[in-house]
């Protein structure tokens, strides 16, 4: 899939080199990745601050990294990587950003699964409009892959709204292109998030717009 850009597609190509035989994460790589996952998961019990779980966020990414596309529960650390997620909706809450950059180093249909659990938390807090958005866009955007890249930029918290525009264009072809193929439109899947709560997401979906 060629249409993020060539940037991606060589980051992606580099990984794949550092894989062993038949494109198999080494074991080393599976452990580095599941220890990091585990680590992150105990870092949130602990109360840690939010500078800490970005730096452990960074550092369970570039584990994540050496594994890119794979799917935890096909590498033996399917369960950790779940409880991880769920942490999104749970008292000792991982940012709903650090785990969707987690979740955009995997095979894109775990970023599916994982908005279904999400979907159905009963108290998802501050995250709560984000990811009703989340849901909107799996419901919207049949192609995995796409809702995931278009998921990860509404979930975006810190970048400036030119910089963000940036990265929102990258995806928007496709994302118009997809929704015709599906019956709908960009302005209709933007007014279907509801964000009057969330001036963050808010923002973003007003970007998306122009």
């Amino acid at each position: 899939n060629t249409m993020w850009g060539d940037q991606h597609d060589e980051r992606n190509m580099t990984l794949v080199f550092a894989l062993g035989p038949g494109n198999i994460p080494w074991p080393e790589q599976i452990s580095s990745a599941s220890n990091a996952i585990e680590a992150l998961h105990a870092a949130l019990d602990k109360g840690h601050r939010s500078w800490k779980l970005r730096r452990l966020g960074r550092r369970t990414r570039h584990a994540l990294e050496r594994i890119a596309g794979a799917d935890p529960g096909k590498l033996g650390f399917g369960d950790a990587f779940d409880a991880l997620m769920l942490d999104v909706v749970a008292e000792h809450r991982l940012p709903l950003e650090i785990a969707m950059e987690l979740l955009l180093e995997l095979d894109a249909t775990v970023f599916v699964r994982t908005v279904k659990r999400w979907k159905g938390a009963a108290n998802a807090g501050p995250a709560e409009e984000a990811i009703a958005a989340l849901v909107a866009t799996t419901d919207a955007i049949h192609d995995a892959d796409l809702a995931l890249r278009v998921g990860t930029a509404l979930a975006e918290r810190h970048l400036d709204a030119a910089s963000w525009r940036k990265r929102f264009n990258r995806v928007k072809p496709a994302l118009e292109e997809t929704l015709k193929k599906n019956g709908s439109t960009l302005a209709r899947y933007l007014k279907s998030l509801d964000a009057k709560n969330d001036a963050v997401l808010a923002s973003r979906v007003e970007e998306a717009a122009r």
